[in-house]
């Protein structure tokens, strides 16, 4: 445990500061530890997941601090690697973790860990992690993945095992009417997946997509497009965005569905389409 002094701020000093971010689901990487002597009276020490720990109670996101605790190779029966004891404030588990398994990255260095979570004062959104910029490279061997934030590096961005991309798929307001629909805004800081549903009872049906928010160069989009109807919908694209054309949805007895897919990329002030399917059933 932590030692705990009196004086010139040794109390505070020497409070466990590190916590930890998890960046993936973390319940299979969560431990309790437990030593008993066997047959031999010899002290044998297990690892085991923590009772109550699930993928729904231990999500992407959740932050770990640091209790004290400390498991060592050698010194303790059992352990192979050093792990670190931690809890979590928002179900109150505690267990080990490995401070370098690829699902956690520390949150914040130099905040004790008897403080909660910070919340932003202008986004008024819960702290999740600084933003990372660097001159040299970020290179991971699994995914890169943005959840609604950038990493941005002078160097390259290299996954040699995985995949670069936004795992947000966003769904624009569903066409679920006759006649022109209101036009709608893609925004791809959102993402790089957008959807919209195509289902007017009868007759015919029209909307105009556009991006009209910010852009940055090199950015990507897809959208997907599900279309339900006995006659045509009708998509049109605005000023910002360059197409091949309109794209009128394949009119099916059934109703039947169509699958259609258009991908953008954008110069920094206009995104030129790159490729579209045609109908899929």
């Amino acid at each position: 445990m932590a030692t705990i002094g009196r004086v010139n701020g040794a109390s505070f000093n020497n409070t466990p500061r590190l916590s930890y971010i998890a960046t993936a689901a973390f319940n299979t990487f969560f431990y309790s530890y437990s030593t008993s002597l066997n047959a031999s009276l010899v002290t044998v020490g297990t690892l085991a997941a923590v009772t109550g720990a699930t993928a729904g109670n231990c999500p992407a996101g959740r932050v770990l601090r640091e209790n004290g605790r400390k498991l060592y190779p050698g010194a303790n029966p059992g352990i192979t690697t050093y792990l670190v004891g931690v809890y979590d404030a928002q179900t109150l588990l505690s267990g080990f973790i490995d401070p370098n398994a690829a699902v956690f990255q520390i949150y914040n260095t130099d905040k004790p860990t008897y403080l909660s979570d910070g919340v932003e004062p202008t986004a008024n959104t819960t702290d999740q992690g600084p933003s990372v910029f660097t001159r040299g490279k970020v290179t991971a061997i699994g995914d890169i993945i943005s959840t609604g934030g950038s990493v941005t590096a002078i160097g390259d961005i290299i996954s040699t095992g995985g995949q670069i991309r936004s795992s947000t798929v966003t769904a624009l307001t569903a066409i679920s009417a006759n006649g022109a629909a209101t036009a709608q805004e893609i925004n791809s800081a959102l993402g790089q997946v957008f959807t919209i549903t195509a289902a007017p009872p009868s007759g015919v049906a029209s909307i105009t997509l556009d991006h009209t928010a910010t852009q940055t160069a090199g950015s990507i989009f897809s959208l997907i497009i599900s279309a339900t109807t006995v006659q045509n919908t009708t998509f049109t694209f605005g000023a910002n965005i360059v197409s091949a054309g309109t794209l009128i949805t394949t009119a099916a007895a059934g109703p039947a569905t169509r699958f259609f897919t258009i991908s953008f990329v954008s110069d920094g002030t206009t995104f030129y389409e790159t490729s579209r399917t045609a109908a899929q059933a």
